[in-house]
């Protein structure tokens, strides 16, 4: 091999390294991109969980009457509680004391709790 074929394979094998030197830098780039851009979502999906609480406000009383259910009540009462209904119905009984759903009497009381969310 002459020295220009050297030369000639040695700036073949040069351009090639630097080919995929600048190839693995952009590829290093963009998959560090992709990873700030995920952990600024995540951070952002956070930031908005925290400020979204969701709190009692207070409690409504009404008065049962016939043909009334407490799940009634919790599809009329449930509002912006974030849980399901049957849970808002289970909040009821608990702050009422009911064992026994199809057993409320009528004329009897019943608290309700209210809630609302706040953005913090």
């Amino acid at each position: 091999m002459t020295g220009l074929e050297q030369k000639t394979l040695a700036e073949r094998y040069f351009t090639e390294a630097e080919k995929y030197r600048a190839l693995g830098g952009k590829l290093l780039r963009a998959v560090a991109g992709l990873l700030a851009i995920a952990c600024l979502l995540s951070l952002l999906l956070l930031m908005s969980r925290q400020l979204e609480i969701c709190y009692t406000v207070g409690e409504k009383v009404v008065t049962v009457e016939s043909g009334d259910t407490v799940w009634d009540f919790a599809v009329a009462y449930k509002g912006e509680y974030p849980g399901g209904l049957r849970s808002y119905m289970a909040k009821i009984l608990t702050r009422n004391g009911i064992e026994d759903p199809e057993k409320i009497a009528v004329g009897s009381k019943i608290i309700l709790p209210i809630y609302r969310y706040r953005f913090g």
